[in-house]
């Protein structure tokens, strides 16, 4: 379902260590996920969003994210930590009014 993996800090182990911070919601045919939106309501950062490949470009992302909005209780959303080179995150959030406003660099040092 992920197009790329999560940073350890939005990983589900991590996500789950504080899951009572979170609002979860997910959208499901008769026997699959379609697809799961999780928010923090308080910061409104959205550290997880996903479709499987099978039920993309049917707005199922465009229900889960105004579901997340409609919990947050920010002056905005965030969806955070997303893959730089993912073209297909980075069109849909901008189809859906969330524009790129910065990038994160990764270090990384070969021993």
């Amino acid at each position: 379902m992920w197009d790329f993996h999560c940073s350890w800090q939005n990983s589900p182990e991590a996500i789950e260590r504080n899951a009572e911070s979170f609002r979860w919601f997910g959208v499901f045919d008769e026997k699959n996920i379609a697809g799961y939106c999780i928010i923090d309501p308080i910061s409104g950062d959205i550290p997880q969003l996903a479709i499987a490949r099978a039920y993309r470009r049917q707005r199922i992302g465009f229900i889960l994210l105004r579901e997340a909005i409609r919990h947050n209780q920010y002056g905005s959303v965030q969806v955070i930590n997303t893959e730089a080179t993912c073209e297909a995150i980075t069109a849909f959030l901008e189809s859906a009014g969330i524009p790129l406003k910065g990038t994160q660099y990764e270090m990384m040092r070969r021993v």
